[in-house]
């Protein structure tokens, strides 16, 4: 009797180091395979009517990272690349930084670090539709709503008085 109690007793001891150890090994983040992440994202409330902008923003990188960006506007102007000393903060991240210009169009952005580069880009257009026709026929896409819906709803809301 008492040696099955000790073997009960080592079974259990031996089921809740066996459950921590795969609790441990499950939850254990490997930064190295982190994927790091360009986002650009359409911004047209920042800098007010007629601009059309965007956010850029890294994510999943190591802490501190060095890199260089180049970001290409719609009007074929661009900033850098500038040896600037950009880094990402401690958690890998940097951003959003808001960027903007008046010309419609496509927006291009690439990031350098000593493990690669990420370029995206963006069309942004922030002219808003004028009446539900404009929503019709794939046109709400044009103006980077979800859905035929979301446009249409938008018109409705925003109808002069």
């Amino acid at each position: 009797m008492e040696a099955r109690g000790l073997r009960y007793r080592l079974v259990v001891v031996a089921l809740v180091a066996s459950a921590a150890i795969f609790a441990a090994v499950a939850s254990a983040k490997d930064t190295t395979t982190s994927q790091p992440t360009l986002t650009l994202k359409r911004d047209c409330e920042t800098f007010g009517q007629g601009v059309n902008g965007i956010e850029a923003s890294l994510s999943g990188f190591p802490p501190f990272t060095s890199f260089d960006a180049i970001i290409k506007f719609p009007d074929g102007g661009q900033i850098g690349p500038g040896g600037s000393g950009l880094e990402t903060d401690a958690n890998g991240n940097y951003g959003p930084q808001a960027f903007g210009d008046e010309v419609r169009g496509t927006w291009t952005v690439t990031v350098t670090w000593s493990g690669g580069s990420l370029t995206k880009s963006l069309y942004v257009n922030c002219k808003r539709p004028a009446t539900r026709r404009d929503c019709r026929n794939d046109g709400w896409t044009k103006y980077g709503f979800r859905n035929q819906s979301y446009c249409v709803a938008w018109v409705r809301r925003h109808r002069p008085s």
